[in-house]
């Protein structure tokens, strides 16, 4: 084997070149066949067969690139490693083929940058999870101090506003079995919410932990607590447990309260709580109602913006019609919309609008014309918050809610 000017190299009685970008180097004895098995002719054609080298080494065709490995060492620099930098090595011809042809824009790190970049990685993962339990503990040490349950005042219900006492009464009968603390409200069962959609129930149960009725329990879900951008400790209502009001075990004391809450509520009513029941009832009718316009509104593919136009137009048809009867009113209504939208061609929106201004007609019409409006039943996709059932149900013994006529709700608050 002799090397000749130009890079040529001269083997087995033939002159070629190395492939460009491509080292061999000579690790045993007798390395002529093993230099001329990498060697191209001018058009980058392989200069000897493994067949031809074969013969002329003595060995089998198909043991030619194994034997070659053993007497050099190519390496190939079109896909060094990007990270060290070091060459790959090549293991035949057809390797370096392939190579070329799969890394020929970004070739892979080397297996040992490979290996040190999975041990960082596996490094940054263990330094992060060994910081989040950390702070998993700082803030389970912060919530057990700062949400420690302490004896204080037991709950006076005949004192507390009747909002208040309805909204813990329909908390406090979903806790869990034993009583020990409620159930968050992200995990109140979608076939028996919490309140209706529209009234903000984190909101209402915000008000009964601000207000003193409740406290939080230390013992809920650690995803309920967190801290404010200023580093204050503090809780996200939707994910939270609590207890109410007063001293000892938080079972007994919350079953406690809620023989009280039972009790205060059977009892004849003050006048404040009469009024107070009043505008309660208009608040519940109307979130229910609200929810189903949202509902209907979208089955037929629009959607409900809620203002003050709206709530003005269903709560006025609830002054005048029992809840099921303006679901009927809204069904008519959302119906004859969507029919408008596909007769006419106006805008999605356009006939959305118009929803609120067939409510209000209608409601119009059904008192002028003294319609006899069948109530409708509920929406099997619309269960009975439980706040309502307590309300009505419970607290006023309404016995059918859809059917029940302003007058009749009246008189079931008259009658406290």
């Amino acid at each position: 084997m002799t090397d000749t000017a130009a890079g040529q190299v001269s083997a087995l009685g033939r002159v070629g070149r190395l492939p460009e970008l491509l080292e061999v180097e000579a690790t045993g004895e007798g390395v002529e066949a093993g230099i001329a098995y990498w060697l191209v002719d001018d058009s980058g054609r392989w200069l000897f067969t493994a067949a031809e080298i074969a013969r002329h080494a003595g060995w089998p065709a198909h043991e030619t690139a194994k034997r070659v490995r053993a007497l050099v060492t190519a390496r190939d620099s079109t896909s060094a490693c990007p990270s060290c930098g070091a060459l790959t090595e090549v293991t035949s011809r057809s390797d370096l083929t392939a190579r070329r042809s799969r890394y020929s824009y970004a070739p892979p790190a080397c297996g040992d940058c490979r290996r040190r970049a999975a041990e960082e990685i596996a490094e940054q993962r263990r330094a992060a999870e060994a910081e989040e339990a950390r702070r998993r503990n700082e803030l389970a040490a912060d919530v057990a101090e700062h949400f420690a349950l302490r004896d204080t005042e037991p709950l006076h219900v005949t004192e507390q506003d009747l909002r208040h006492v309805i909204a813990l009464l329909a908390l406090l009968r979903r806790a869990d079995h034993d009583l020990v603390r409620t159930l968050p409200l992200a995990e109140w069962p979608a076939s028996e919410p919490y309140a209706p959609i529209s009234l903000d129930a984190a909101e209402l149960v915000r008000q009964l932990w601000r207000c003193g009725l409740l406290r939080v329990h230390p013992a809920s879900p650690p995803d309920a607590f967190g801290y404010t951008p200023d580093g204050e400790l503090g809780i996200f209502v939707e994910k939270t447990s609590f207890v109410v009001t007063g001293s000892g075990p938080t079972g007994p004391r919350n079953a406690t309260a809620l023989r009280a809450l039972y009790a205060a509520i059977a009892e004849p009513w003050t006048e404040d709580w009469r009024a107070a029941a009043a505008d309660l009832t208009s608040e519940l009718l109307l979130a229910d109602a609200l929810d189903y316009l949202d509902l209907q509104m979208s089955e037929h593919g629009f959607e409900l913006k809620v203002g003050e136009r709206t709530r003005l137009a269903v709560a006025r048809a609830l002054e005048h019609f029992s809840l099921g009867s303006v679901y009927n009113i809204v069904n008519r209504a959302a119906r004859n919309s969507a029919a408008y939208y596909q007769r006419s061609g106006v805008p999605k929106q356009q006939a959305a609008n118009s929803v609120v201004s067939r409510v209000d007609g209608d409601t119009d019409r059904a008192l002028a014309e003294k319609w006899d409006l069948k109530p409708y039943r509920r929406d099997w996709r619309l269960p009975m918050s439980v706040l309502l059932s307590t309300f009505f149900v419970t607290a006023l013994s309404v016995g059918d809610v859809m059917a029940a006529k302003p007058e009749e709700l009246a008189a079931a608050i008259a009658a406290k």
